[in-house]
């Protein structure tokens, strides 16, 4: 199964980074409300950093021992993508104001569940242990950082394209912070599936 919601998502990635690129080339038409540039950026980039998180966190582990966990957060992810470029194309981020904060929340958590994900199949292949508290302070903190990126990629294609897709002060801070809260909820829920997974093994 984990291997079926791998490919799945990689299928999925390539049907739409080679979306984005024919409206990029200008083969399609299709309207935008900010770049397309942007959102083919943004698709290599996740796309890119899950096949490394899947690489790292099954090499050197036998079959066996890998959780079906990370091909579903693959899965997630892509949905979190298209999420994104949905909001671009069908001009949602322009018509509806919860839409931007939706995507935020949700990516805080899914990148979460990713980072959970690897942590587990480490932990399976005895590469790695977290307790509980380390467990949930490191994938807060790493979706954090990816949201910081996130926006920083927004920051550069203003710049090099005069779109306005990073949006005010209060805006960015107010994506931190959901970003933050999404995944500090899945870390809380992790956090307790762990502490409760290794009190039952004691």
């Amino acid at each position: 199964m984990n291997k079926f919601f791998t490919n799945l998502s990689r299928i999925l990635f390539v049907i739409l980074i080679g979306f984005e690129l024919l409206n990029e080339l200008g083969i399609l038409n299709f309207t935008l409300t900010f770049t397309w540039l942007g959102l083919i950026v943004t698709a290599a980039a996740v796309w890119i950093g899950l096949e490394l998180f899947s690489f790292y966190s099954g090499r050197d582990c036998p079959p066996s021992s890998l959780k079906t966990g990370f091909g579903l957060a693959m899965l997630l992810a892509v949905a979190l993508v298209y999420f994104d470029a949905m909001g671009d194309i069908f001009l949602f981020y322009a018509k509806l104001g919860w839409y931007d904060r939706l995507g935020h929340f949700m990516g805080g958590a899914i990148v979460a569940i990713i980072f959970f994900s690897v942590i587990r199949n480490l932990f399976a292949c005895r590469r790695l242990y977290l307790s509980p508290l380390a467990t949930g302070f490191f994938i807060t903190a790493s979706a954090t950082f990816l949201g910081v990126l996130y926006e920083l990629e927004e920051y550069f294609e203003d710049m090099l394209t005069g779109s306005s897709r990073l949006g005010d002060a209060l805006d960015t801070a107010n994506d931190l912070f959901l970003d933050l809260t999404g995944a500090a909820i899945i870390a809380l829920i992790t956090s307790l599936y762990v502490y409760r997974k290794s009190r039952s093994a004691n």
